[in-house]
This record gives structure tokens, sequence and C-alpha cells, in this order.
């Protein structure tokens, strides 16, 4: 504030403020009602404030001396690029702040509290870049820089609803591989008990999606409500816990597991305004709901299972997505029952093909740092 503090030392503190000012400060004055008129000016500020951001951050030297002030600016930048939709980038920028922890010790503590200001600011710092660094190497399949750290305590989760968001998002990306893991089982086809255990993961992992979209939407940090959360969530993970639930209704037009997909959906569709790309997501689980809600009504007016072939010829929608599937769902004749049909629906090719389609980085690229994407201003 003094101006006396020399020019990479001001390069680091704009990175900082910069970004606070569009991702906190403006970004905050979108809630509620306001103009259009309102509206396109605040948008244009943020617009303004990461452009300068980025700009300050582009002339960051790697030679920097190691200092905290550093760290954050790296990790300031790590998130600007998660929000941008440049994943690699940002785990260039988690593995030069995970070499700045290690350069200032910051990797070796051992105290569960911060005693001091300084200590809370380095123990988020720390926080976010294991955070980072462990969500950015698994996608990337790249080793972790950071050394083994000791957890954080469980009971924060009750107190600070960031924090929560974090464990959700980390609970998610087990449950989500769980699934994978046993959906990949040779056994699971044939193993009645496997198969439930592959069902409850998948249930889990979309329940911590519907958690991460509610408690995004509270806390408001994000530019237009675009929440980053649940779009990497989404689409930095297998799809397979959305396509084994789907699954299951097919197979059991079960109401609850029903709900449970179109509120995932629900929360995807809030993307699609900064991130044109999870239209592809969307289209395809809004087809596979499509599919599902003749079979969940019938059975809701009947009071019992009747999946019959009607559903071969709908399930064809997919295709708009994927290409032409080899072959129609293989559903059941009328007198078999879902248990019979479960282990076939399985192992159909058709969802085979679901179950091998995921999403390329290609998906993360979002359109907000375009002022022109919804403002209509003059590129």
């Amino acid at each position: 504030m003094d101006g006396n503090a020399d020019e990479k030392t001001l390069l680091l503190y704009k990175v900082i403020i910069h970004f606070k000012a569009a991702v906190v400060l403006y970004a905050s004055q979108l809630q509620g009602p306001k103009s259009a008129a309102v509206q396109k000016h605040i948008r244009q500020l943020e617009y303004d404030h990461l452009t300068a951001a980025l700009t300050a951050l582009d002339s960051v030297s790697f030679l920097t001396t190691s200092s905290l002030l550093l760290l954050q600016a790296l990790i300031t930048g790590a998130i600007m690029m998660q929000i941008i939709g440049n994943p690699v980038s940002s785990w260039e920028l988690t593995a030069h702040a995970s070499r700045t922890i290690v350069a200032l010790g910051y990797h070796n503590i051992s105290k569960t509290e911060p005693e001091t200001d300084l200590d809370k600011e380095i123990y988020a710092a720390v926080a976010w870049c294991a955070q980072f660094d462990s969500c950015m190497s698994l996608l990337l399949l790249r080793p972790r820089s950071l050394p083994p750290l000791q957890q954080r305590p469980s009971y924060l989760l009750d107190t600070k609803m960031d924090i929560l968001l974090h464990w959700k998002c980390l609970e998610f990306k087990y449950f989500s591989t769980l699934t994978s893991v046993h959906r990949l089982s040779p056994s699971v086809t044939t193993h009645p008990a496997e198969r439930e255990e592959c069902l409850q993961s998948a249930r889990k992992a979309l329940e911590c999606v519907k958690f991460i979209e509610v408690i995004g939407k509270s806390l408001g940090h994000f530019i237009e409500g675009y929440d980053p959360y649940l779009a990497w969530t989404m689409l930095s993970y297998p799809l397979c816990p959305f396509f084994v639930v789907f699954c299951n209704v097919v197979g059991t037009s079960n109401a609850r597991d029903f709900e449970l997909l179109q509120d995932v959906t629900d929360g995807i569709s809030t993307l699609i305004t900064e991130n044109k790309y999870v239209s592809r997501l969307h289209r395809l689980c809004s087809t596979l709901l499509s599919l599902c809600k003749p079979l969940v009504q019938r059975m809701e007016s009947n009071g019992d299972v009747d999946v019959s072939n009607s559903g071969t010829a709908a399930v064809n929608n997919p295709s708009s997505v994927f290409g032409p599937p080899p072959h129609g769902l293989d559903v059941t004749k009328g007198n078999e029952s879902a248990d019979d049909f479960l282990p076939s629906s399985w192992n159909d090719d058709m969802m085979w093909q679901l179950f091998q389609s995921q999403p390329s980085l290609d998906w993360f690229n979002a359109d907000i740092l375009d002022p022109a994407w919804d403002v209509n201003l003059p590129k």
C-alpha cells in the first residue's frame, strides 16, 4: 500500500488481489436480482480482474525466491486454471507450489491446530496444494509432487462448510473409483452380493454429487453460480456410478434410484451456461432418463415390476451421443424376473459401450473468460 515493494513482490500480490476481487468481491455481487445492465457491468469487472490476475501470473519468474507469498500466488494460479478449464497448467502450477512447500519446510508440519494468523495462512496453503496435487496427478496419470502429509482432523467437517465440500468431493472420487473396480470384476454378473456392493457404491457417489451441488450453491463463491467443484467432480472421474444406477433402474424400475438420477441430471444442467461441453453429458443423462421414465411410471401404476421389450427401441436414443450401439438392450421376456434380468443387463454390449464412454479433458474448457459468451460484448 505504501508503494515500497519491489516489482516481483507486486506481481505476486496482483495475482492474489485481482483474483480475490473477481471471484470473491464481484462474484458475491451477482447474488440476488440485478438489472441486465448491472449484471453486464459486474461481469465485465470480473473479466477485467481475472485477465489482470492471469497477466501478472504470466510474468512471475520460476526463479523467484521461495516464500509464503509465492506459494499463495501459485495456488491462486492453480485455482484459476481449474476455473477456466486448463488441467495441464493447473497441474504445473501445483507441482511448482509443492516444491515451494518443501523448500520452506511446510511439509513437516506436525501440529493439527494453527496457533497464529500466519500459521492459518500456511495451513490453508498446504491444504489447498495437497488437494490439487492429489486430484491433478490422478487425472493426468502423473506422480504426486508433495510428500505424504498428516490428515486434517475430521471434526472440522462439522464446523467449516468449505472443508466439508472438499471432503465430499474426495468421497465422490473414492466411491466412483470403487464402483469402477467392482464393475470390472469378472464375477460381478454372477454374484448378487458383489452387484449389490457395486450398486451401493454408485448410489453413494451420486449422493455426494447432490451434496456438492447444494453446498456449492449455498457458499456462492463462484462466478454466476458456476461451480468448478461440481464440474470437475462430474467430468474428471468415471461416469460408471451413473450407468450402474441406470442399469438397476432398467432392471428393477426402482423409483428411488430414478429420482437420484434425475437430481444428478438437474445438477449437471446448471453447468451448461458456462461450459458448453457439458451439454454432451447432460444430453446423455437426459436420454437415459427418458428411457427409464416409462418403466418407473408403469411400476407405480401397476404396483409391480414390468420390464418388457418396449424398452429395446428406446435404448437406441443414446446413439446421437456415442454412435449406433451393437444392438438394443437385452430386456426380459414377460415371465422372467428382475433378478434374472440383472446379470444379463450388466453384461449387455450396449451397457459395456456406456461404461467405456468417459469424458475427455476437452470437456473442462469453460467460457467464463469470454465476456461475449452471454453478455454480447465485443471481442
